[in-house]
């Protein structure tokens, strides 16, 4: 008894409290404020419990995070430590994406670009099977000839642009090139005639050298090019005269037809170095 009674005597509290509540008593002390970093080690941080800015001073600097924007001041556990930044990553990915939304005017002419991508390699691949073989000597003379003839009937289109721009001169104000007097349409009927004339020559120079190394079976290749070729050109001219936007169809179906001539070139020269 009385070693328990002198063990209650030893025993005191950290702090004296009136638990009787009766009579006056002062108030108990505030406890100190809860870090706001309480697993530092773990590199993570909570950034809405630091003052805006302040986050990566307290922290350590990651370079990855510093141009994320408020939106992402909310309640979110960052990895501030670059250690751990597979979170940070997402997080940019998706507001770059958010930021790059296409509008409905580039939707029309993703959708009018891909559409005549399509539809270039359909009517290549089937033209291609249905002509005929040329009858001809494989040799590169002759290969040179036949595809001089294809590129001949490639120009149509061309020499009918500027005709046609050449017409709307001569009946109007614009008859003097300083005037500067173009209506809208022959505006649209110049703009189609020039970037034909650039799609003529890439054409030209680029079946010329696929029809001399093209195999002898598949050379119609060459005419089945053209042909396409000319019905673009006449799809990318009505599509800009309907509404421009819609000059996307033709504009692919021949641009990409000509890239992809001159990557198998390329690849062909490559190869057989």
């Amino acid at each position: 008894m009385a070693k328990f009674c002198s063990c209650i005597k030893n025993f005191c509290l950290a702090g004296r409290k009136n638990r009787t509540c009766i009579g006056p008593h002062p108030p108990a002390p505030r406890c100190a404020a809860t870090p706001a970093i309480s697993i530092v080690d773990a590199g993570y941080v909570r950034r809405s419990e630091f003052p805006h800015g302040r986050a990566h001073s307290a922290v350590g600097t990651c370079p990855r995070t510093e141009h994320l924007p408020d939106e992402f001041d909310a309640d979110w556990d960052m990895p501030f430590n670059c250690g751990h930044s597979l979170i940070v990553v997402w997080m940019e990915v998706g507001v770059g994406c958010r930021s790059m939304r296409m509008t409905s005017d580039q939707k029309i002419v993703a959708i009018g670009a891909g559409s005549g991508v399509a539809l270039m390699l359909a009517a290549v691949g089937v033209l291609t099977v249905v002509m005929p073989v040329p009858g001809i000597s494989d040799d590169v003379g002759a290969r040179l000839a036949y595809a001089l003839r294809a590129n001949v009937f490639a120009l149509i289109p061309f020499f009918i642009m500027i005709m046609m721009v050449g017409n709307e001169r001569f009946f109007s104000d614009a008859i003097d090139p300083t005037r500067h007097a173009e209506g809208r349409v022959m505006e649209i009927n110049g703009r189609v005639a020039d970037n034909t004339l650039q799609q003529n020559f890439v054409f030209a120079v680029a079946t010329l050298a696929l029809s001399t190394i093209v195999p002898s079976q598949y050379l119609q290749v060459v005419w089945a090019c053209a042909i396409w070729f000319v019905i673009a050109r006449f799809a990318f001219w009505a599509g800009y005269r309907i509404y421009p936007l819609y000059r996307a169809p033709g504009m692919a179906g021949t641009a990409y037809m000509n890239l992809g001539i001159v990557i198998y070139v390329m690849y062909y020269l490559i190869k057989h170095l």
